[in-house]
Order: structure tokens, then sequence, then C-alpha cells
């Protein structure tokens, strides 16, 4: 099978480099070409077009089920989705030995979360005056791939409704820690509760937070909390104390003036520590 199987690839990708796909000498093998073409005339690049035949060869699969895959990624394409870690996928579904209807399936999954995720980000984009050039492949699949994460359709729409002025790459960051956080087992509810609490912590009296009603503005909004801070116990400091960072900051010491207990900023933290 290999061995009539390769000749028919490198045919294909001879003939597609040329400009043009061989007449293969079976209708099963025409599905292959048929598909190759319409992945060219859709724009599918040639290197994801090699890298989907490849994965033919290497895997002994049959030729209508090399043709699904490229109309996956003609699809793909014609969405203008990012296609590298969806081929990614295939090659990963069929290493472990999953069917290749299985991995069809899981691919036609991660693109519909890929759309998903498009619209919510760029609602969120739309909202805050940020254009749609700046919303890169890369970042909608960092995105999509934190919502596989156990990510829940409400919570991803919470996420992006709330979500204040920032990068396309911050969203990804921040939507990736809050997965991890929430694969953790990590229960940051209380500290949000907290800091939301206009007789406790009262954060919106100043910043602006995803999730947060009538914020003020006299402090920075409260974003990529973990790339602002070099670690949980910077960020703790400044909470318990800021003035030891600025002498003239407006921020209670909710630490050093008893606001909060210990206890309490510390669940402050977790939760702030996910923004």
């Amino acid at each position: 099978m290999k061995r009539a199987y390769k000749r028919w690839v490198v045919l294909l990708l001879w003939g597609f480099l040329a400009g043009w796909v061989a007449p293969a000498a079976s209708r099963a093998d025409d599905a292959v070409a048929v598909a190759v073409q319409r992945g060219k005339q859709a724009g599918v690049p040639e290197q994801a077009l090699n890298h989907i035949l490849t994965l033919g060869y290497e895997y002994d699969l049959q030729p209508d089920e090399v043709a699904r895959f490229l109309d996956l990624s003609r699809e793909a394409r014609r969405s203008d989705l990012p296609l590298d870690p969806l081929i990614g996928k295939m090659d990963e579904g069929l290493a472990k030995r999953v069917r290749v209807r299985t991995v069809a399936r899981a691919v036609e999954k991660e693109m519909n979360r890929y759309r998903f995720v498009r619209q919510l980000a760029r609602k969120a984009m739309d909202r805050n005056s940020i254009q749609s050039r700046h919303l890169r492949g890369r970042d909608l699949a960092r995105m999509a791939k934190a919502a596989s994460m156990g990510l829940q359709d409400s919570e991803l729409e919470a996420f992006f409704s709330e979500a204040p002025p920032a990068s396309m790459a911050q969203y990804a960051h921040a939507l990736e820690l809050t997965a991890a956080m929430k694969q953790s087992g990590l229960d940051f509810a209380k500290g949000k509760e907290i800091a939301f609490d206009r007789r406790r912590g009262n954060c919106l009296a100043c910043h602006a937070i995803p999730g947060g009603v009538s914020p003020g503005n006299i402090g920075p909004p409260l974003i990529v909390m973990n790339k602002r801070f070099p670690s949980k116990e910077k960020l703790r400091e400044q909470i318990w104390d800021p003035g030891q960072a600025n002498r003239n900051t407006m921020m209670p010491p909710f630490g050093r003036h008893m606001i909060l207990t210990e206890d309490e900023i510390d669940k402050v933290v977790e939760f702030v520590w996910t923004l």
C-alpha cells in the first residue's frame, strides 16, 4: 500500500509545485488531486498542503482520508483560521493512533471553537475601539487552546464582555491564566468578592477590573497583573503597603492599616493575579 501511495504522493507534490496536478489512476486518487487543486485555489499555502500529503504517507491513510484533511484545510483557509495548529492537531491524533474520522471531527470542533472565540474577541475589540487587524492568528490559536481547557461558553462570554482595553496578546495571556487556574482547582471567587466589596477591598473605587461595575480611573486598570508584577509576593507587598514602592501613592495600605486581614489579602492576591 505504502509503495503505491508514495508514488501518487510524489506525483501530487511535483504536480502542485509545477502548478498542475497529474491525472490520478483511480477515482479515490482523483479525490486527492481535486482536494489539492481546491486547496491551492483557496489559497492554502504549499507547505500546508505538502504537510497533509506527507501525513497521509507516514500514517498510511486511504486517499479519501487524505482528501478529508485537505478539504478541512481549505475550509479553514476560507474562514481565515490559523492552519498550523489545526494540522498539528491532525498529526497529534494520528500519532496517537486515533481513528481518522475521530481526528477529523476533533479538527472541525477546534475550528468551531476558533470561530466562537474570534466572534467574542471582535466584539470586545469593537467595544474598546481596537482595529480587527490586531487579531493575529497566533493569538487566536492561544485563546482557542485556553478555551479548550475546561472553560464553558458562558465563562468565555463573561471574560470578553468584561475585558478592558488591551492587546490581543494580553487577552490571550489572561485567558490562558484563567484556564490554568480553573484546571488547578484554585478558587479565587472569595478574593473577587472581597475586592469588589465597597466596605472592604473597594478596588473598584480606583481601578477598572473585568466584571466590575462603575469603576474609578484614579489607578490603572487591573489587567495582565502577572506581567506587571514578577511574583505573587511582590503583588502582595503592593497591596499590603503600596507606600513602600511609592511614597506619594493614594492607594491605602490594606495590611499595614489592617483594612483587610492577612487571610483576606491572600485571597485578593489570588484573584488579582488572575487578571
